[in-house]
């Protein structure tokens, strides 16, 4: 569904973050990188820190799961 979402263009950066997360868990580095270039090419300033207080009140097993794949 996240790769789905790409294809509308008002389509954020934390699209492709949660993109590079799941490629991340999946062992797909290729994707890795490209999603997340594509992600700081439409906001430069993002970062993990921006993505953790994104996911305030997510389930705890999803929210470190997340973090941990974007680092």
């Amino acid at each position: 569904m996240v790769r789905q979402a790409r294809q509308y263009p008002d389509c954020a950066a934390t699209t492709y973050l949660h993109l590079e997360a799941c490629s991340a868990e999946a062992g797909y580095s290729d994707e890795t990188k490209s999603t997340l270039v594509k992600a700081l090419q439409l906001e430069p300033t993002v970062s993990v820190s921006t993505v953790r207080n994104a996911l305030v009140g997510i389930n705890e097993v999803i929210f470190k799961s997340t973090i941990d794949s974007l680092r």
